[in-house]
């Protein structure tokens, strides 16, 4: 990973050239560092912004990601870019950035009986696929926030005319914490004519009710440092150098908020889906001996 602000320019190449390693048949992408030689004065530049999603604009705090934590849903960034040839034969370059975003991910599954799932006669009669009937629904709010931090630095040394000498340092981080929040109402038992394309009964004390926490955190950073020779001559150009990259990658790490995964099931209950459309049901009825929730 490089970040994009600490690139100045980006080469691409459609067809191999003489330098091209064997592996770049199909071409190559050259991200180039900045250079403090492409100014002949100082220069800043740089952007103080709001990030925010146009389904959660919420300048307050509110409930999650984060367990038993209000988070805000705007979060402020900013980017710069200075370059300074501090004199024909030195300068440099610094630049920075830093934004935190967050998604809400909201997501519903429906499990038809005679089209996704199937029906064995006994507990699920059987149906035809132009009448499903609808035994399961998964209500699922996944909200995230990453966040991406940037810096890249570039000395240059003009050792004469024509002949360059940078070295060059890139930094790039991101780091990902979801928040899984699932609840499954499941009907396992359906009397015959209890169900139709647009409501299901659940036989009595036949339906499951399950809620399933579980927090998730990635984190990635890459910093590649860089030292380049380059000749621009009237006669012939060329350029060498030597570099590494090194990259981590941390996924499903243990977050700080308690348990990993939690998982509560309700059995017992009877569940019922009523005004189904493509969508969802818009009313779902619970009930636990004599008494009955609906949930619109």
């Amino acid at each position: 990973m490089m970040s994009i602000n600490n690139a100045s320019r980006i080469e691409v190449s459609y067809l191999p050239t003489p330098e091209s390693q064997g592996g770049a048949l199909a071409g190559s992408v050259n991200l180039v560092p900045r250079s403090s030689f492409e100014r002949t004065r100082p220069s800043l530049r740089g952007s103080v912004y709001l990030m925010m999603r146009d389904n959660a604009r919420d300048f307050h705090q509110v409930p999650g990601p984060r367990e038993g934590r209000a988070t805000r849903n705007v979060h402020p960034g900013f980017d710069f870019v200075y370059i300074n040839p501090v004199s024909k034969r030195f300068g440099f370059t610094l630049s920075s950035g830093y934004s935190t975003q967050y998604s809400a991910q909201d997501t519903m599954q429906n499990n038809w009986r005679g089209v996704n799932q199937a029906t064995n006669g006994a507990a699920f009669p059987h149906t035809t696929p132009d009448r499903p009937y609808l035994t399961g629904y998964l209500v699922r709010d996944e909200p995230k926030v990453t966040t991406r931090r940037s810096l890249g630095t570039t000395v240059d040394f003009r050792l004469s005319p024509h002949d360059r000498l940078s070295l060059s340092i890139q930094y790039s981080s991101f780091a990902v914490r979801f928040m899984n929040n699932a609840v499954t109402f499941t009907i396992n038992r359906v009397l015959p004519g209890d169900f139709t394309p647009t409501s299901t009964r659940g036989a009595p004390g036949m339906g499951e009710l399950q809620l399933s926490n579980s927090p998730r955190h990635r984190f990635n950073e890459t910093y590649m440092p860089s030292l380049v020779w380059r000749h621009a001559g009237p006669i012939y150009k060329a350029e060498a150098g030597v570099g590494m990259s090194r990259a981590f990658d941390k996924n499903n790490l243990k977050t700080h908020e308690g348990f990993n995964s939690i998982t509560a099931r309700r059995t017992g209950v009877t569940v019922g889906f009523d005004d189904i459309f493509y969508l969802r049901p818009r009313r779902i009825t619970r009930r636990s001996g004599h008494q009955a929730t609906a949930t619109p």
